[in-house]
């Protein structure tokens, strides 16, 4: 778990600290490309009738859209404080 937070917080210093659209998109794709991939082999191969296939779907996603997210949240309040920072030099 720490080197997960040590990770956020790398992420969010990069964000906050320098450009608002400083971390590196696939930074806040990986984990939702790696459940559309795991499920993409799971389907497949396995060949999973419909009701399954959809809660596998949600369940693969669901923390990769999570973290989207919350960095996208973060990104866009790092925008308008980078903004008002560039204002107030003016």
């Amino acid at each position: 778990m720490k080197s997960f937070a040590n990770y956020r917080a790398k992420i969010l210093g990069e964000m906050y600290e320098g450009e608002p659209f400083g971390p590196d998109k696939l930074t806040m794709l990986w984990p939702f490309l790696v459940g559309c991939t795991i499920f993409a082999a799971l389907d497949i191969s396995v060949g999973l009738a419909n009701p399954y296939r959809i809660m596998i779907l949600a369940l693969l996603l669901a923390p990769g859209t999570i973290w989207l997210g919350y960095l996208i949240f973060h990104m866009l309040r790092a925008l308008r404080l980078w903004a008002a920072r560039r204002d107030s030099r003016d």
